[in-house]
This record gives structure tokens, sequence and C-alpha cells, in this order.
């Protein structure tokens, strides 16, 4: 869901995206609240009046909800198009993290994981080698037993 590449379309049904978009958000939502310094803007009197100043006052005293910002920051996201396939998911969230901060946040903390599963698939394939038709009856602690054994023969006596 974070990749700007792909967002709702790596799911295969609807359903999924939708369960995927409300995790992302009860994710957003315990996560902590990132300040982003803003750039000092121009002053702009009008008549004696600090527009600028009296907008920023009005934004400040706002009552904020974090689950309804995360909600709002998300539905920008993945609503604005794709990106390019040739992008680097990294790099996108570098570029727009004053865009997204939390989003960018989470995906950081989501993304930077390297997506490696064969040492697990190595034990599977090894369980089941273990597990034939001549052994269905094996207790799953003499499976584990065997599987340790196999998976440590390497070490020394």
């Amino acid at each position: 869901m974070l990749d700007p590449r792909f967002k709702k379309e790596a799911f295969r049904s609807p359903f999924n995206a939708a369960e995927a978009i409300k995790a992302l958000e009860d994710e957003l939502t315990i996560s902590p609240t990132i300040e982003v310094e803003q750039e000092e803007q121009s002053q702009i009197e009008v008549d004696g009046l600090d527009l600028i100043g009296y907008v920023q006052e009005k934004c400040q005293t706002k009552i904020k909800n974090k689950r309804v910002d995360s909600i709002l920051a998300l539905r920008q996201f993945t609503e604005k198009p794709n990106s390019m396939q040739s992008l680097e998911t990294l790099t996108y969230w570098k570029t727009h993290f004053l865009e997204y901060p939390s989003l960018a946040a989470v995906a950081k903390r989501y993304l930077c994981i390297p997506a490696s599963s064969t040492e697990s698939e190595r034990m599977f394939i090894r369980a089941g080698q273990i597990i034939s038709d001549r052994r269905t009856s094996l207790k799953q602690k003499h499976l584990n037993t065997l599987l340790m054994l196999n998976r440590n023969q390497w070490l020394p006596d």
C-alpha cells in the first residue's frame, strides 16, 4: 500500500485493499506525531490587519484529531496518480517527506525490511521432506528435534 507505484492496484481484490487502508489508518493513528518545521511566510497587512498571523493563530487553536489527519493524508496519497515504475520507493518517500510526514515515517519503518524469506522457506521444505507418506505419525516434538539437528549439523562435535 505504501509503494507509490502500485498503491491499491497491488491487491487482488478491492476488499483486501480496503482492509490494508484500514490497517494503515490504525498504524498512523498509533504512531508518534512528527513535527515538521514550516518556512516563515511573509506578513501581509491589509488595512492594519495581519492576515497571515490571524490565520496561523486560528489554525493553531483549532482542535486537531490525529485519526482524521491521518485519514486525510492517506486519502490524498491514494488518490494521487501512481508514480513511474522506474522510481524507487524509498527515494519517493525522501522527496515527499514534507508532504506526508506520518506516511513517510511508517513507510521508512516497514519498507526498509528486506523482503527475504529464504530461511523460513528452507525450513518448510525440509519439514515437508521429513514428513512423508511413511512418516505421517511423527510427533511434533520429534519433528522439531529433527529440524533442529538438520539445521545445526554444521556445528562441530
